[in-house]
């Protein structure tokens, strides 16, 4: 079931108490052998095996549509975890922790472990890393947050070595599956407040595979407007050789 973002998002989870001031944008038993079975090592892949096979496999583990494209492609991987994922409908507890985002808030080092954080920025980077991609939870500086918040994305994207992030004013760039998509004030919470990643183009609409919406993950129609703010691109064969300190990987 795809969750209309034009609707509100209380149409796709009932929200939750947040009783505590949460930090930036940062159960299920079905299915969840098989994806363990296909992505369950560091970077969500068997290295000898093709990503284009990868993906097909995590396509047929969850019922997806078969889609049209070249093999190595990562960013296809990387929607198909996500859907997958997503429309596992994964909830986090009044912490905005808990048994469903165990492996999601893993990456990032928290005071307690029982409290989370708002996770939409968590869910895209697990994501990213079961598909492949080589990122640090915390990209050495200039980039000041770890890839738990929104900005970090931002930041990443625009840096000179990358230079893949494109702004939603660009009429030039078309969205696409396996882009990353940052929202502005679409939780009401101000400039770049959301983040998912895109499943598919309809028009003036994206499909799109978000976590953190009312605290509980899910697929959703989101107009292509003023709260799109841009999109992230991540190359296919991105592979970052950096590692912050241990002690820099503290949420945000």
């Amino acid at each position: 079931m795809v969750a209309d973002g034009r609707q509100g998002v209380g149409q796709a989870a009932k929200k939750q108490d947040d009783p505590a001031p949460a930090p930036p944008q940062a159960g299920h038993q079905e299915d969840e052998q098989n994806l363990e079975e296909l992505a369950d090592d560091r970077a969500g892949y068997r290295p000898a095996e093709p990503d284009g096979l990868v993906a097909a496999r995590l396509r047929a583990a969850y019922n997806l549509p078969t889609m049209s494209q070249p093999r190595n492609n990562r960013r296809d991987a990387l929607a198909c975890i996500a859907e997958g994922l997503a429309r596992k409908a994964l909830r986090g507890d009044h912490n905005k922790a808990g048994a469903d985002l165990t492996q999601i808030l893993s990456h990032f080092t928290r005071k307690n472990p029982e409290v989370g954080f708002d996770w939409c920025a968590a869910f895209v980077y697990h994501c990213c890393v079961k598909a492949g991609f080589v990122i640090p939870a915390r990209y050495p500086e200039p980039v000041r947050y770890s890839f738990a918040a929104v900005p970090a994305w931002l930041q990443w994207a625009k840096l000179p070595g990358h230079r893949f992030y494109f702004s939603a004013r660009n009429h030039a760039f078309s969205p696409c599956r396996g882009d990353v998509v940052v929202f502005d004030n679409l939780l009401g919470n101000g400039r770049h407040d959301h983040i998912g990643i895109i499943l598919s183009v309809k028009g003036g609409e994206l499909v799109t595979a978000e976590g953190c919406v009312a605290n509980v993950s899910g697929v959703f129609r989101r107009p292509r407007g003023p709260r799109v703010r841009g999109y992230i691109r991540i190359p296919n064969d991105y592979h970052c050789v950096h590692n912050a300190p241990a002690d820099r990987l503290v949420m945000p």
